[in-house]
């Protein structure tokens, strides 16, 4: 059971070039800042095949955190020799992170090991600390339109996402231990076209290569947060033909061999991920799907059916079998009519096939469990706008 109370500010101002202008560029900066109370309270109870023959317990996670961030940041895009564009980006991220961290045993140690889900070797905590990452990161892209309506492009893009504190953490060291900052290099090639004014077609190659990518297990009743090294290598297609006015079809297919090149370390524990692929990373997810639109009775029906397959893939790092989703398929569709005034009526199918399939799964010692996406359901709306 959580209970989290946050508040938020951001502010981002920005300097524009004139529309006019043959260089369009953009300029600014970024503040921000968050503060979070939350509370989380966990009760396990395993049974294992191991003396105690059970064990668990009842602990309370007490966070409350303070995180700021500034920015300043540009962008160009430079036109030149008539098809050719060059965009430049920069931007440099500065972020702070304070932390309160408690756990509480609420059992007070009469259930052996105390403390869990603290885990073996943990005790209750109250523990104080802070830490400041900052990074550049940038875009270079590079374009060219040898016809209307057809754009060839190269680009690299440097990606940053700060450092954290684990929340729930299992000891007090590891709860004043912050991951890495994650940094994230995006190689990509691809075009972007219209063609004859009623097929679109899109294609991109990419490579990515994290630095300290961040990841996070639950080892046995343990959150277990890390850094890693991995690189993800894909393509992707997106078509889509008007073959009336009023009808589209399309279609999508995604790619990806997505793996850790690196195991994870965790303080002094070193986690054995090199080679195996990232969670939620399908080798292959394709869509097919039919849209419509017409005119009738005053108003407009807009029609939708689509039908999308997913490779297998796995929910954690780990890549054990018992957190293997299988492929499935999912089909669903859509019609609505909305009048001149706004009125708008709805009506949807999703899951049409009824297909099990899970949507997360947990793994824990002794224990698991799948949560499973939503069955075949049917549904009707009525909104009014004005």
């Amino acid at each position: 059971r959580a209970e989290e109370e946050a508040t938020q500010f951001s502010q981002e101002f920005r300097l524009v070039s004139k529309p006019e202008s043959e260089i369009n560029w953009v300029a600014g900066a970024y503040v921000f800042q968050e503060e979070i109370d939350r509370s989380e309270r966990f009760i396990v109870r395993a049974a294992l095949p191991i003396a105690p023959p059970s064990f668990g317990g009842d602990t309370t996670f007490v966070q409350d955190a303070m995180n700021r961030s500034f920015a300043v940041f540009g962008q160009a895009n430079i036109p030149f020799a008539d098809i050719w564009e060059l965009t430049l980006g920069a931007r440099w991220t500065y972020d702070y992170r304070e932390i309160h961290q408690v756990a509480i045993d609420n059992e007070g140690g009469a259930n052996p090991p105390p403390g869990i889900p603290l885990g073996p070797g943990g005790a209750p905590y109250n523990v104080r600390g802070d830490e400041s990452f900052s990074e550049p990161s940038w875009k270079i892209a590079l374009a060219v339109e040898p016809i209307d309506n057809v754009r060839f492009y190269a680009s690299y893009d440097r990606g940053y996402k700060a450092g954290a504190f684990p929340s729930t953490a299992q000891s007090g060291a590891q709860a004043l231990t912050p991951l890495a900052s994650e940094l994230l290099d995006n190689y990509e090639i691809g075009v972007k076209s219209t063609l004859m004014g009623r097929l679109r077609f899109n294609a991109a190659a990419f490579k990515l290569e994290y630095q300290d990518l961040q990841v996070y297990e639950l080892l046995g009743l343990a959150l277990v947060t890390s850094n890693a090294q991995a690189e993800v290598e894909g393509f992707e297609i997106e078509t889509a033909l008007a073959v009336t006015n009023n009808l589209t079809i399309g279609a999508s297919y995604t790619s990806l061999d997505a793996k850790f090149t690196s195991n994870a370390v965790s303080g002094a524990l070193v986690l054995p991920y090199n080679g195996n692929t990232l969670p939620r990373s399908p080798d292959s997810q394709y869509t097919l799907y039919v849209d419509g639109e017409w005119s009738v009775f005053g108003g407009t029906l807009a029609t939708r059916a689509d039908y999308q397959w997913t490779d297998d893939f796995y929910f954690d790092p780990s890549n054990n079998p018992e957190v293997l989703s299988p492929a499935h398929e999912l089909v669903s569709a859509f019609a609505s009519w909305e009048s001149p005034t706004g009125l708008k009526v709805s009506v949807y199918g999703k899951n049409l096939t009824d297909t099990e399939y899970q949507s997360h799964i947990i793994k824990n010692v002794g224990v698991g469990f799948s949560v499973f996406g939503a069955p075949r359901s049917f549904g009707l709306a009525l909104s009014q706008s004005f």
